[in-house]
C-alpha cells in the first residue's frame, strides 16, 4: 500500500501536517509526497529534503500520460488525479491512497487505513453519489465517452464523488489510465466513479467504515448553515474545526495556517497552542 500526500503549496503546516501522517502511518503504507515541481530553488530544497519526496512538471504530465488535461495546461479544474496515475506507471503497489494537502483528520491516520484494509473495493472516496441524486452538478457536462456505454440511455453509468482522500486499486488505475487513453474526458469529481462503474468495479464510501466525515453537503450553494466536514468551500477556520469538532473525522479544505497537533488540539503554524481545551473540542 502506498500513501500520497499531494500538493503544490508547502509551509511550516504542511510539514507538520505530513509528518504526523507518516508518524501515524507507520509500517501500514509507503508514505510518499508528490509535489507540483515549483520554480522557487528554495522551496524546492526543503520538499527535496524528504527522500520519499517525488516532483511533477505540469508539462512533462501531458508528454508522458499521452493525453491531455480538461482545461487547457492546468492540472486544475479536473485533472488533479494525473500524477498519481503517472506515479502508478512506475511503483508497483496493490493499493493508492490520495490524501490531498489541505486535509485535516482529527483521529489517528493508522485507523482509517485499518478500517479500511479488509474491503475489496477498487475505490474508496467520500460523497459518491449517482447522477439520480445529483443531476444539477456542474461537472456533469464535461463528461464524455469515446463511445455511449451500455447503459447510457438510462443515465446508470453516471456517477459523481469527491476526492481530497481516495483509495484506488492498481486494477482502478490501469482502468482509468486506459480510459483516457481510449478519449474519456471529465472532470475527475465525474470521471473517475463514472469509469470505474461502467467497469463493474466495486466502490465503496468511507463512511461505510466509520463516521468518518460529516455529509451533509459539499457543495457551496446548498441551502444548509453547516455544509459538512468535506466541502469545496468555503474554508474550514480553526474555530468552525472546535466548533463542529468530532472524533475521527476528516475535514477539507483546511487552506489557513493551522494543522490538528498530535496533543489532541488544533495548533497555528507558529507552533503555538491556539487558545482550545481538550476538554472544548471533545465535549
Amino acid at each position: 500500500c502506498a500513501v500520497i500526500f499531494q500538493s503544490h503549496v508547502w509551509s511550516a503546516v504542511h510539514a507538520l501536517r505530513y509528518e504526523r501522517l507518516r508518524r501515524e502511518i507507520g509500517d501500514l503504507a509507503d508514505c510518499h509526497i508528490l509535489f507540483h515541481a515549483p520554480t522557487d530553488p528554495d522551496l524546492r530544497a526543503k520538499v527535496a529534503a524528504y527522500p520519499e519526496a517525488q516532483f511533477f512538471e505540469t508539462e512533462a504530465l501531458q508528454q508522458t500520460l499521452g493525453y491531455r488535461f480538461l482545461r487547457q495546461q492546468k492540472i486544475v479544474p479536473g485533472s488533479a488525479h494525473f500524477p498519481i496515475l503517472e506515479f502508478s506507471r512506475r511503483h508497483a503497489y496493490d493499493r493508492y491512497w490520495l490524501i490531498e494537502s489541505d486535509v485535516e483528520f482529527s483521529g489517528n491516520w493508522s485507523e482509517l487505513i485499518k478500517q479500511t484494509s479488509n474491503s475489496d473495493a477498487h475505490f474508496i472516496t467520500s460523497h459518491i453519489r449517482s447522477y439520480v441524486e445529483t443531476p444539477t452538478n456542474m461537472w456533469w457536462r464535461s463528461l464524455s465517452a469515446p463511445v455511449d456505454p451500455p447503459s447510457a440511455a438510462s443515465d446508470d453509468w453516471r456517477c459523481m464523488a469527491f476526492l481530497p482522500v481516495a483509495r484506488f486499486s492498481a486494477q482502478a488505475l490501469h482502468t482509468l489510465d486506459r480510459a483516457h487513453q481510449l478519449g474519456w474526458r471529465g472532470h475527475a469529481e465525474a470521471l473517475i466513479p463514472s469509469v470505474l462503474r461502467q467497469a463493474g468495479f466495486e466502490m465503496a464510501d468511507l463512511r461505510q467504515f466509520g463516521a468518518f466525515y460529516q455529509p451533509q453537503s459539499k457543495d457551496l450553494a446548498a441551502r444548509t448553515t453547516y455544509r459538512g466536514s468535506m466541502r469545496w468551500r468555503p474554508v474550514i477556520s480553526i474555530n468552525e474545526f472546535a466548533q463542529h469538532w468530532a472524533p475521527d473525522t476528516l475535514y477539507h479544505p483546511v487552506k489557513s495556517d493551522w494543522t490538528y497537533g498530535p496533543e489532541g488540539v488544533p495548533r497555528e503554524r507558529q507552533g503555538r497552542l491556539k487558545t482550545l481545551s481538550t476538554e472544548r473540542l471533545h465535549r
